[in-house]
């Protein structure tokens, strides 16, 4: 007898697995098997074109079982309504107003920045329909994920290894500290003691401290006081002591004096003008807003903004800004979908509900698009695949929570709704 694929358990395996790999391909992809086994080697990129080879591959094959499985219910669920609904639907139009508006263009990055983004939908696609005993690996990659960042942490403490030439190669210490943002969200997106939680959440902020790297000191500092504050039975109490205690660590953090080097101005890396170290970053987002007025609405292609960036008086890789690279990459009209994608996303997602916080997945996708929006103002991740993956199965996870609790917005507005037909049907006496 042979092997039915389409069985709908085997599905669920083949999702768990692409799953699997979108989560750990963070070290998959960088530091684990280049550092001990492949080191500075040339076989390094080929190796890594063939862990995102993989990613992709097991995406796209768990994607195509998981809609041929469940195509009866696929086809109730294309209606007009849950599809404007759905977040995916919108960034799916993003997705595709992007490679309309690149087909003619030849940036180096274009490519890789639409393939980045097309495995991201398709990851939470796959996570959206996961069986929920999905969750147990999930709890073994968030305790693996936020143990390996601590070390990583404590080993930069103390003889700064990523700082070297080859640590640069393998990411450097700061894209560890931005994992760390994706292992904070982990932390609420699974059932664990908050006394667990917080001496965690603690070791992955040292780690951050440790890499110099500001940006995500802060993002992952606010993520953990958001995840405290909307996971606990009494919000706002929880938000005022969270809070205060997370700006004394942030003061604190600020007096460290690999922060504080990091802080001061540099005469040459530093725009004119700004009070603080930003790297050459407002070079960067005066150059990208005047670029993209001249393409407002249509923008001018995936990848172009990283183009600029790197032509800059001070060269930079990015725009450090993912709303500007949104705006000069995908113009108005993309930004508008992109926009519809992460509000709906908020809407679908909302931590609380009757008062009381809803599950650890949903509070997990939430915290995951938040930390987004806030890092987003001054950095760029969405086409990093180490970044952008492991957060989509998060994304897709929440939502597909957020779907089977019946406790959404759009849930409650078709329960009012039903209530109001009912009584309008009831006979007249």
């Amino acid at each position: 007898m042979g092997v039915d694929f389409l069985d709908d358990q085997r599905a669920n395996r083949v999702s768990c697995v692409a799953l699997s790999v979108a989560l750990f391909f963070p070290f998959l992809y960088y530091p684990v098997v280049t550092l001990f086994w492949l080191g500075d080697s040339p076989l390094g990129g080929v190796y890594k074109d063939a862990i995102a080879a993989l990613a992709a591959l097991s995406t796209f094959a768990a994607l195509g079982l998981s809609l041929w499985q469940r195509r009866s219910k696929w086809g109730r669920q294309l209606e007009p309504n849950r599809l404007l609904q759905a977040p995916e639907t919108w960034f799916v139009m993003f997705l595709g107003w992007l490679v309309a508006i690149s087909l003619l263009q030849r940036e180096p990055s274009t490519v890789q920045n639409l393939i980045v983004y097309t495995v991201f939908i398709g990851v939470a696609l796959v996570a959206g329909t996961v069986s929920i005993r999905f969750t147990r690996v999930l709890r073994v990659f968030v305790w693996v994920f936020a143990g390996i960042l601590i070390v990583v942490g404590l080993w930069e403490t103390i003889g700064d290894p990523l700082g070297s030439e080859v640590g640069w190669q393998l990411g450097g210490p700061r894209l560890y500290a931005s994992y760390g943002i994706v292992a904070t969200a982990g932390l609420f997106a699974v059932s664990i003691p908050t006394w667990i939680r917080v001496l965690l959440g603690l070791g992955l902020l040292a780690g951050a401290v440790a890499s110099d790297s500001r940006a995500a000191m802060t993002v992952l500092l606010l993520t953990l006081i958001a995840g405290f504050a909307v996971s606990s039975r009494r919000p706002w109490r929880t938000l005022l002591m969270s809070g205060s205690g997370g700006l004394v660590l942030f003061l604190a953090a600020l007096q460290t004096p690999g922060i504080a080097s990091r802080m001061a101005p540099v005469y040459s890396t530093t725009t004119p003008g700004m009070p603080i170290h930003d790297s050459g970053r407002g070079f960067a987002w005066i150059e990208t807003a005047e670029s993209w007025l001249g393409e407002p609405f249509s923008g001018n292609g995936a990848g172009s903004s990283q183009s600029l960036a790197r032509t800059l008086k001070i060269p930079l890789d990015h725009p450090h800004s993912e709303y500007l690279r949104i705006l000069h990459d995908a113009g108005l009209i993309g930004f508008a979908f992109f926009a519809a994608f992460v509000v709906l996303a908020l809407v679908w997602l909302w931590p609380r509900a009757a008062g009381k916080p809803r599950g650890e997945l949903v509070v997990g996708g939430f915290l995951i698009v938040v930390a987004g929006l806030v890092l987003g103002t001054i950095e760029n991740f969405l086409v990093f695949p180490s970044l952008m993956w492991p957060a989509a199965v998060f994304l897709g996870l929440g939502l597909g929570g957020a779907r089977r609790d019946g406790q959404s917005w759009f849930d409650a507005r078709r329960r009012v709704r039903a209530a109001s037909s009912e009584k309008t049907e009831l006979p007249q006496t």
